[in-house]
């Protein structure tokens, strides 16, 4: 993980290689998405005292849609996502809560397949994931403190899951829900090496999208 910058640009030049060779008259779509994600850490070896609970996080950016077929379409979704997890220790029969809120800038590289029906469409979606850290805090009560020296910059993933799309006049109009299952050990440092923890949970998004030249 010390220069994940290559691998990731590779990722994204094949999946933009892919939609260059769309059929001429395939479509093309623009949009913006919005909604919430619901994140914890994956974490191994469990430690004694010490839980790792759900955050509720934003995720909010753009949509283009790039037909390759007539239901298979390459979604590009570059995004601001909070993720992160609720943290919960007890020591000595007494407990203290707090959170790690992570920030990111995210591409997801999804294939989206419909699945037919007539007005409202239902589709299926999934590829991977890759994102950049931009900030990394822990927060208990009032207080807060950077920790980003502590935590990878770069994290990848896989999500994957299912949505339905409607027409609303000149735009289509989507509900999403996915699962997002992190592949990074998103710690850095000493304690990488002896401890891994792994963004992990669902996501829930609605948003709207154009045909481009109508």
């Amino acid at each position: 993980m010390r220069n994940p910058s290559g691998p990731a640009w590779s990722l994204v030049a094949v999946l933009l290689c892919a939609a260059s060779a769309a059929p001429a008259n395939a479509e093309t779509r623009v949009g913006i998405q919005g909604g919430g994600s619901f994140s914890t850490f994956q974490t191994s070896p469990k430690e004694e005292g010490v839980d790792f609970g759900t955050i509720t996080g934003l995720v909010a950016g753009a949509v283009v849609d790039l037909g390759l077929g007539r239901r298979l379409t390459l979604r590009l979704e570059p995004a601001y996502a909070q993720r992160g997890s609720e943290l919960v220790l007890r020591l000595f029969g007494e407990e203290s809560r707090g959170k790690l809120k992570l920030e990111y800038v995210e591409l997801p590289a999804l294939l989206r397949v419909g699945l037919g029906g007539s007005r409202i469409q239902p589709y299926l979606i999934g590829g991977p994931t890759v994102a950049y850290r931009l900030s990394a805090k822990t927060q208990t009560g009032a207080e807060s403190e950077d920790v980003s020296e502590s935590f990878q910059r770069w994290d990848f993933g896989i999500a994957a899951g299912g949505g339905l799309e409607f027409p609303a006049g000149s735009a289509s109009v989507f509900l999403e829900g996915r699962y997002n299952f992190g592949l990074t050990n998103t710690t850095a440092g000493e304690d990488a090496a002896d401890f891994s923890a792994k963004n992990r949970g669902p996501q829930v998004v609605a948003g709207v999208t154009f045909a481009l030249g109508r």
